[in-house]
């Protein structure tokens, strides 16, 4: 169990968090990749804003009805990565997470970049078979290149469904896309553009019974209530739209998921950051048992 920390380097641990990892039945762990974002690099820095902007929040959330002091989960520190190797900052990644869900655990990610999902997917599906992704983001990420690159933020859900198959995606949020991303996403994947809420009725009925993995890019959200993000997108959803989704998503079974994308350098006043702390504690408190 404390093997994990042997790929980790510790900062100061989220609000609540348990000294080891022994008792805990979900890890908290920032994976600081941030190689190939393509507009507003800073990504790196995010999982340790997010710990310091958890000690402005309450341990208990009237959203999810339920208390972090109820919940035993534990903070693994920042996953440490080789600067500038992106295949071997994959192999770390993927190896970690492999041992995470191998142990029976649940996990909750803080990028980092959205391409951290591809390694995490990678250290998933080692040992669970048939698991779905659902994508909470404001851009489609399906590319098949960016400037060149089959790795990139841009490129991320693309690779992903040649790991498990893209009828086994779920898109959410979507608001901005290439004319080939869209035809191709509309014929291979299941999507729900724009307003998360129209369609979350439609999405725990499609869910429900599977294993899912969440991934949710912080640009879903509207940069009115979100600007610290790589790439911001205008028209989103609201903070409280993004909370009301996913306490909607309460019945559904989540064997993991990561928060990506928050770029503290371009987030103003902190809310961006703050507002990642708020979302990781609901999933916690919701995931954890601490309800």
């Amino acid at each position: 169990m404390e093997g994990y920390t042997k790929s980790t380097v510790n900062y100061a641990r989220f609000m609540g968090s348990l000294a080891k990892c022994t008792q805990a039945s979900l890890i908290f762990l920032g994976i600081p990749l941030d190689l190939t974002v393509s507009f507003r690099p800073g990504t790196r820095f995010a999982p340790q804003e997010v710990r310091m902007y958890s000690y402005v929040l309450e341990d208990y959330s009237l959203s999810v009805g339920g208390s972090l002091q109820k919940t035993a989960f534990a903070d693994i520190g920042d996953v440490d990565l080789p600067f500038g190797n992106l295949k071997r900052s994959f192999e770390v990644i993927e190896d970690l997470i492999g041992d995470i869900v191998g142990d029976g655990r649940k996990f909750l990610a803080i990028g980092g970049e959205h391409l951290i999902t591809y390694p995490v997917i990678k250290g998933v599906i080692r040992e669970i078979e048939n698991i779905v992704v659902l994508q909470v983001d404001a851009h489609m990420d399906t590319r098949d290149s960016y400037e060149g690159e089959a790795f990139s933020h841009a490129t991320v859900i693309r690779r992903i469904a040649e790991l498990i198959g893209p009828e086994r995606i779920y898109q959410a949020g979507i608001r901005s896309a290439t004319r080939e991303e869209y035809l191709w996403a509309r014929d291979n994947t299941h999507l729900y553009p724009h307003d998360v809420l129209r369609n979350v009725g439609t999405l725990v009925k499609e869910l429900k019974g599977k294993k899912v993995y969440l991934s949710i890019d912080i640009d879903v959200v509207d940069p009115a209530y979100a600007p610290g993000v790589g790439t911001p997108e205008p028209g989103g959803i609201t903070s409280m739209e993004l909370f009301d989704f996913l306490y909607s998503l309460k019945e559904v079974e989540f064997i993991g998921g990561d928060i990506v994308e928050i770029s503290p350098p371009y987030d103003r006043e902190g809310i961006t950051s703050l507002l990642g702390a708020r979302i990781a504690r609901d999933l916690i408190i919701q995931w954890g048992g601490g309800v």
